[in-house]
């Protein structure tokens, strides 16, 4: 009896890993991840952003992290605001962020029309509900681009599999998951910028040389170097350098569908991530976003059906269920029920330094009172921080004293930059230098 419950249950094995599976394409997405201050190489495929061909080229994305009804956090691809301005997410957007920009020079500002009357909503939209977190940028979409690339620093990985690798822009391992990490999706449009202004306008088409990208600590934040022709600025990693278009072999590998994995995030998602926010919004501002998405998910779900697609819009897929790999990313599928959310880790550190190092959420520190009026006037240590009087509250937060040479102390696990024109250190979230009172962006 025994065997036979054996050889039934190895039969049903087998079936389960011939059958197609929903979406099992999507289980085990591999990036290739930039270092800060270490050159990585890689071999850019594709079409370059302004002359798309297919969905393996290089894509642009406005992408969102944010906090879902059940406190959990995920990303959302909202479409360009200039062409879809009525998209349903950006209409709450623009609704619950509405105001007006006041004041000139530095002192410009933005005024929220509801932060007042509706804290609730703007907490959420705004900050995520975590305001003053030094990292959080709200619903706010940040412009990224989204690469298929060979990683000349891991050529096994592409021997083995035959695949490109997704560029990301940084990793931090997986908290309570050891050996899994968390991959930035794709690299800031800064980056993009960088390796076309400094080696494919001069150098031509990217498919014909190797392109080392190296990420900085401060401005410019990314340097691009030619494989071939700027071989004597990266010496410690020219041996990985390939010379020449792509192999036969290398032209084969299997892409990722950009346009299939990193699409619009789709209005069933939209509904299940934050359907009790919308109906709360609806509530305080007398909208009715939810019966619009109601009607948009049973658009959507039809659609889905005449395609073949299930209730997530995943079509059955013919390969084999790829088989779960420490070193994968879990891509962010409708069906996850709760996305990874990292803890933070510096940026500094090198991947194989991050694999080792236990993983925790950083403790925030009491700060001790502060006289802001008087180191905007000078009062304090004879120095004006011209800043001062320009920085939020929720920047003032993350500063818990100050050193004897004037310099701010700040929370632990904040990433810090250096304005190079004054080597003033301040937190990469704040939008004024504090010393010189130079605004970095409007807000």
């Amino acid at each position: 009896m025994f065997a036979a419950a054996k050889e039934k249950r190895k039969q049903e094995k087998e079936e389960q890993n011939n059958r197609g599976s929903w979406s099992s394409e999507y289980e085990n997405t591999y990036w290739a991840s930039l270092q800060t201050d270490n050159v990585r190489v890689f071999r850019i495929i594709g079409y370059p952003l302004s002359d798309r061909q297919s969905g393996t080229d290089p894509k642009r994305i406005n992408l969102s992290k944010i906090r879902s009804d059940n406190g959990s956090q995920f990303y959302c691809i909202f479409p360009d605001h200039k062409s879809n301005p009525d998209w349903i997410l950006w209409k709450i957007y623009d609704l619950v962020t509405d105001g007006s920009f006041t004041g000139s020079g530095k002192s410009r500002h933005k005024e929220y029309k509801y932060q007042q009357s509706h804290p609730e909503c703007f907490r959420r939209v705004v900050y995520n509900n975590t305001e003053g977190n030094a990292y959080e940028k709200g619903w706010t979409p940040q412009t990224k681009v989204i690469m298929n690339v060979i990683d000349r620093m891991d050529p096994e990985f592409h021997k083995q599999t035959r695949h490109s690798k997704l560029l990301s822009s940084k990793c931090n391992p997986i908290k309570d998951k050891p050996g899994n990490f968390w991959y930035d999706w794709g690299v800031p449009i800064a980056c993009y910028n960088t390796i076309w202004d400094e080696v494919v306008e001069y150098a031509g088409d990217w498919a014909d040389y190797d392109i080392g990208i190296k990420k900085l600590d401060d401005t410019p934040f990314y340097m691009a170097y030619h494989g071939t022709n700027d071989a004597h600025k990266m010496k410690e990693v020219s041996k990985y350098v390939a010379q020449g278009p792509m192999t036969p072999e290398e032209e084969a590998y299997e892409l990722y569908d950009l346009d299939e994995m990193f699409a619009v995030t789709s209005y069933t998602k939209i509904k299940a991530k934050l359907g009790q926010f919308i109906k709360k919004v609806d509530t305080d501002f007398g909208m009715n976003f939810s019966t619009e998405l109601d009607l948009l998910v049973q658009q959507e779900q039809a659609k889905w059906k005449a395609e073949g697609k299930n209730q997530f819009g995943y079509k059955p897929s013919e390969k084999k269920a790829p088989e779960k790999t420490p070193g994968a990313m879990p891509y962010d599928s409708f069906t996850d029920s709760e996305d990874p959310i990292p803890a933070y880790v510096p940026d500094t550190a090198d991947t194989a330094q991050v694999a080792d190092r236990q993983a925790s959420a950083p403790t925030r520190v009491a700060p001790v009172e502060i006289n802001w009026a008087a180191l905007a006037d000078g009062s304090f240590n004879g120095t004006k921080y011209l800043g001062v009087p320009l920085m939020t509250d929720a920047e003032k937060a993350m500063v818990i004293g100050i050193n004897e040479d004037g310099s701010f102390k700040y929370q632990p696990g904040l990433e810090i930059l250096k304005n190079t024109k004054n080597q003033f250190m301040s937190p990469e979230a704040f939008h004024v230098d504090p010393l010189s009172g130079e605004v970095w962006m409007a807000i």
